[in-house]
């Protein structure tokens, strides 16, 4: 289920990627706020771990119970798997509260409650939401301090 999740991950961190980098090209729109953060430089290295271990365990393992874990199935059981999965999608893009980055939160989403259904466990699904948190704030610091544009 590991090895589900990351390669999940992977699909989840390029499409993301791609349709956050198209609607930037369409729309430019604001930087993403921790990358302003970093650019501050106000981020100390305890705060750095704390962030680190909030992206990458408490929001994949907390966000996953309650949307795969909780939400998708008392949705799937009301209306089935494929409304659900579109509803629990659409709810996990607006909790974010992020108008701009709503499109690839959204297939995020939708990607995360199809591999949650196909292994009938969330375990892939946390493991591709960390990789995809953990991957996206690394890149974010690293851009931060010149590394990649």
């Amino acid at each position: 289920m590991v090895k589900q999740g990351i390669v999940l991950g992977v699909g989840i961190y390029g499409t993301v990627t791609f349709l956050g980098a198209l609607m930037f090209w369409i729309f430019p729109g604001p930087e993403h706020p921790i990358q302003r953060l970093f650019q501050a430089g106000a981020v100390n290295l305890t705060q750095m771990v704390l962030l680190f271990l909030a992206v990458a365990f408490v929001a994949p393992v907390t966000e996953e119970c309650f949307f795969r874990g909780f939400l998708l199935p008392a949705m799937g059981h009301r209306w089935g798997d494929r409304m659900a999965s579109h509803l629990t999608a659409l709810l996990f893009a607006a909790m974010h509260l992020d108008p701009y980055r709503f499109l690839p939160l959204y297939a995020a989403g939708y990607m995360l409650n199809r591999g949650a259904l196909r292994a009938r466990s969330i375990v892939p699904a946390v493991f591709a939401h960390a990789f995809w948190n953990l991957t996206g704030l690394i890149l974010i610091w690293i851009s931060s301090w010149g590394g990649i544009r």
